[in-house]
């Protein structure tokens, strides 16, 4: 487990939290603390790059049992 990605339905938010593992990197920084994730934030683990995209913004909300 090297990081989590969090989503706060009260806030419609995201956040990355660092865990145990390689280390993780959120936009070229190490990952120490837990931190806002935005659209467009790279996340490296390892070797592997991942760009952030978030589905929940504005009035588009996350709710539960969506496919």
């Amino acid at each position: 487990n090297h990081c989590s990605v969090i989503y706060d339905e009260k806030e419609n938010t995201f956040s990355i939290m660092p865990a145990t593992g390689t280390l993780t990197y959120l936009n070229g920084q190490t990952l120490m603390h837990t931190k806002s994730l935005h659209t467009g934030d790279r996340i490296r683990i390892g070797q592997s790059i991942f760009e952030f995209v978030a589905f929940c913004k504005g009035e588009k909300k996350w709710k539960e049992n969506m496919v």
